[in-house]
């Protein structure tokens, strides 16, 4: 096996506090101020977490429309992505990270945009922070993006780094010992490694996220009204209708532009079944239809 297969989370997770602890050191001051900084200003501060290829950018584009909004898109990509399968086996790494990391990277960027009454970050790559946020942040806002789980299926089996041969770290997330589907793993498929990945970040951020504010794309991206009484009620911003119109109706700037894997219709027979198996419980609780 390569040797990097093999790393854990925990392992992932110590191998970025060791990279970034000269860092740490030299900016503990900077750190405690970014963190208080934040705490000042949570009312202000909000998120909108979705699992990754569920219309982010586009939701990006929607709220910065607003002048005095800073909303960034997957912003510390890089080290959100290393740490993402710790935190998601010991949570508590996340208190760490933002505490040690995160917060004071958020302020650097508030205090450089001296215009910018709120800051947000829509992201997938928060996917298990949540509680965290939620418990630093209590005054923040939250929201969950969520798109029907065929399509954000079909778009990330394109993506041969998740659940490859050679995938690790947040590219191969499995579940820990106890969980469902941990006693089944090394039988599954790719396929229902991925359908399984979707539907334990769903579940997640779920169970922690306010269903107030849970978004569906299809919804946002069909109905002005859904920005209005959501996202621009909570966070009072406003949009203009021929400016979400020109937003939703414009070519995604991170969307595939073929795909490798069918659609829906094109599934095979087992492969609808390990979906509505897998993933059928929490779309159902989102609304969605299992179709036949």
């Amino acid at each position: 096996m390569d040797r990097e297969v093999a790393i854990s989370p925990e392992l992932q997770f110590r191998a970025w506090q060791i990279k970034q602890l000269p860092r740490l050191l030299a900016d503990r001051s900077r750190l405690k101020s970014g963190l208080a900084h934040l705490i000042s200003r949570q009312e202000d501060l909000f998120f909108v977490h979705s699992t990754g290829r569920s219309g982010t950018q586009l939701v990006t584009s929607l709220i910065e429309a607003a002048d005095d909004t800073l909303v960034m898109h997957e912003p510390d990509f890089e080290d959100d992505l290393q740490v993402m399968a710790g935190i998601r086996r010991h949570p508590g790494f996340a208190d760490q990270y933002w505490k040690h990391f995160r917060a004071a990277q958020i302020a650097e960027r508030w205090h450089a945009a001296p215009h910018a009454r709120l800051y947000g970050e829509v992201t997938g790559m928060l996917r298990f922070h949540s509680s965290t946020i939620s418990h630093l942040f209590p005054d923040s806002k939250i929201f969950l993006l969520a798109r029907d789980g065929r399509g954000v299926i079909r778009s990330v089996m394109g993506w041969r780094q998740f659940y490859s041969k050679r995938s690790r770290g947040a590219y191969a997330i499995s579940p820990g010992p106890g969980e469902p589907f941990f006693s089944q793993w090394k039988g599954m498929t790719r396929f229902e490694k991925v359908c399984w990945s979707f539907a334990d970040g769903m579940r997640r951020l779920a169970d922690g996220i306010d269903r107030k504010n849970w978004i569906r794309l299809e919804d946002l991206v069909a109905d002005f009204r859904v920005f209005e009484e959501t996202i621009g009620a909570r966070l009072g911003v406003a949009l203009e209708q021929p400016t979400w119109a020109k937003i939703v109706g414009r070519p995604s700037q991170n969307s595939q532009k073929s795909y490798s894997f069918p659609a829906w219709p094109d599934w095979s027979s087992e492969e609808k079944s390990a979906y509505r198996r897998i993933c059928g419980p929490v779309m159902q609780d989102f609304g969605y239809d299992l179709p036949r």
